[in-house]
């Protein structure tokens, strides 16, 4: 009778033990499968930033803001010696 205990208890923690193996083998493939979309996503990201910074650099290149200002706003680099420095003085 003791050992029919004894094996019982025995028998439930074996099954216990095989449960919690296959819980933990069935989580650790999901957080894997999590990572490697994240990783895929930081990847994504890593490239869209770089094409951004490429744009960012195209549309602040001096030549460009230059030539935009030349040919919408009708403005243009002032000649040496044109340019005058105005001072204001505050009052107390």
């Amino acid at each position: 009778m003791r050992t029919a205990i004894v094996a019982s208890i025995l028998l439930l923690a074996v099954i216990a033990s095989a449960v919690a193996v296959v819980w933990t083998h069935h989580a650790r493939r999901s957080l894997f499968a999590e990572l490697d979309e994240i990783d895929a996503r930081r990847d994504q990201l890593h490239v869209e930033r770089g094409k951004l910074q490429i744009e960012q650099s195209t549309w602040t290149a001096t030549d460009r803001i230059e030539r935009v200002a030349a040919e919408k706003l009708n403005l243009h680099l002032s000649r040496a010696g044109a340019t005058v420095l105005v001072t204001a003085e505050w009052g107390d």
